[in-house]
């Protein structure tokens, strides 16, 4: 027997988070993405001067990927770069690690970005109102 727990998050002031992201519709006419950390986020990770040593420019580079992919602004991008900054520096990441890191990101991504704009896709979520969900049959 498999138990399925099913839970909806409710938009509160027009924003909606959900896992990593967090959609703002307070403009009608375009969802604004950013992302999303809970309130009991404390910003501890894998200090510097730790054993693990491949570890901490993927570490970077991965969430460094995950704030350009889930950004749709430069500004909410820019802003989640300086939280990574402020993150990383308390974890006694040298700052010239950080910038060297991000550059490289950029270098690489930035560039794609600016043609990739023509290519916008839309994506239709039906709505199912919590009284059908109990009905709703999964697989095993």
């Amino acid at each position: 027997m498999v138990l399925l727990i099913v839970s909806i998050e409710k938009e509160t002031n027009k924003v909606l988070a959900s896992l990593d992201v967090c959609i703002n519709n307070n403009d009608p006419f375009c969802l604004k993405t950013s992302t999303y950390r809970k309130k009991t986020f404390t910003g501890m990770l894998t200090n510097f001067f730790s054993f693990t040593s491949f570890y901490k420019v993927g570490l970077i580079r991965a969430l460094v990927d995950r704030a350009y992919t889930i950004n749709n602004s430069l500004l909410s991008f820019n802003n989640d770069v300086k939280k990574l900054t402020y993150i990383f520096k308390r974890n006694q990441f040298p700052e010239y690690l950080i910038n060297r890191v991000f550059k490289m990101y950029l270098d690489n991504n930035g560039n794609s970005a600016q043609s990739d704009n023509n290519n916008i896709l839309y994506f239709k979520l039906p709505y199912l109102p919590f009284s059908i969900l109990p009905s709703l049959k999964f697989p095993h």
